[in-house]
């Protein structure tokens, strides 16, 4: 993402003014987000919009707790409340959680 910027721009980023792109739109970046910084939050926000539906369609089913869901939420422990009921639907608010 960032050559392709570099080569929009026509100018090389430095890492500051790396940093600086990659922040949100309202931190004062341009919103070009790492996807390594995205992941957990996108897959969190997907997890918990869809529970709903998952329960639904598994009502008869035998099913097993998502262990990926379980990882995410216990390796962001630390940045999390005690409780979070219902879970955040939205990746921006996951991400604002961090």
């Amino acid at each position: 993402m960032r050559e392709g910027l570099e080569r929009i721009i026509n100018i090389s980023l430095n890492k500051h003014q790396w940093m600086q792109a990659s922040l949100p739109i309202r931190d004062g970046g341009l919103g070009l987000r790492r996807l390594s910084s995205l992941a957990s939050s996108d897959y969190l926000a997907s997890a918990a919009c869809t529970l709903e539906l998952q329960s639904a369609i598994l009502t008869k089913c035998t099913t097993v707790p998502d262990a990926y869901f379980e990882e995410v939420m216990a390796s962001r422990h630390d940045t999390l409340p005690a409780v979070i009921d219902p879970p955040p639907v939205k990746q921006r608010a996951w991400a604002d959680l961090q």
